[in-house]
């Protein structure tokens, strides 16, 4: 279950690089319109990054803490 939330976490931090790129290509070579569009879609893949990054981090601390007391009761 940690693989794939890792993975998730990876994938979005690359559709967040990507998109970013992508809009600064469009702003210098294309028009501003078409990079803002990818300018929003980096702010969401950034926003489900930081979500998954934190859902990993909650879940390791309540996977440690469930280890941590089922140790000390036996």
């Amino acid at each position: 279950m940690n693989n794939m939330i890792k993975f998730l976490e990876r994938m979005w931090l690359m559709v967040a690089i990507v998109c970013f790129v992508l809009a600064t290509y469009k702003v210098f070579f294309v028009t501003m319109e078409d990079g803002l569009y990818f300018y929003m879609f980096t702010v969401l893949a950034v926003v489900l990054w930081l979500l998954r990054r934190r859902m990993r981090i909650r879940m390791g601390n309540y996977q440690g803490n469930k280890e941590g007391n089922s140790k000390s009761k036996e």
